[in-house]
């Protein structure tokens, strides 16, 4: 009897951690690409955005990223081009350096 609550109780501890967990929070902002890196880009946030209130240059790891041309179709990072507009969709963290690194991007579109 007292294995099975032990059991019970370390489920129910093991549930509460997993239920606090913080979700991670979606974030995008536009950004025009002032250098690609092949795994990265050099972006500037567009003016007015909280990432321009962040940093005026940020780094966007694209390692582990899905990347768009404007029509929705599936390109590679080297496709894009210095000058092009962006649309980044990350985690919600960026890192204080200079410049800014954003370490966790799930989708780049070109929007321009």
């Amino acid at each position: 009897m007292k294995k099975s609550s032990l059991i019970i109780l370390i489920v129910a501890i093991l549930l509460c951690f997993t239920a606090c967990t913080p979700k991670e929070k979606e974030s995008t902002f536009r950004a025009t690409v002032l250098q690609n890196n092949v795994a990265s880009l050099l972006v500037e946030p567009e003016k007015g955005s909280n990432e321009m209130k962040s940093a005026d240059k940020i780094s966007v790891s694209a390692v582990d990223s899905s990347v768009f041309n404007s029509q929705g179709k599936t390109i590679k990072l080297s496709d894009i081009k210095t000058g092009e507009k962006v649309e980044v969709t990350y985690g919600g963290e960026i890192l204080e350096s200079y410049p800014a690194q954003i370490p966790n991007c799930f989708k780049i579109k070109v929007i321009e």
